[in-house]
């Protein structure tokens, strides 16, 4: 494992912390959010590095990814704005 990726996963391991001692409510959503959408980008970082021979299916990979993080961060967002959540809202669009 080479120097930029351990720094990635120690990040990732720190958000973790993060969330779990954060209160519940938004911010802790977020962090969840945010992590997923930098899985995104990690995979499509390895990706372009490594030239897999199908590149095509991990980028389908990376784009349900992130079509999740932005749902998931859209339903949190309604969710602790107090918003009626109706079916289906905006964030079900996306999952």
């Amino acid at each position: 494992m080479t120097t930029p990726w351990r720094r990635y996963l120690l990040v990732g391991l720190l958000a973790l912390g993060v969330d779990v001692l954060l209160p519940a409510g938004l911010g802790p959503d977020q962090v969840c959010s945010g992590t997923a959408a930098s899985g995104v980008a990690a995979l499509c970082v390895s990706v372009r590095r490594n030239r897999p021979d199908h590149p095509s299916e991990w980028y389908v990979l990376a784009g349900g990814m992130a079509l999740w993080a932005v749902g998931m961060g859209r339903y949190s967002w309604d969710k602790h704005a107090g918003a009626i959540l109706r079916f289906p809202t905006l964030a079900d669009v996306a999952f």
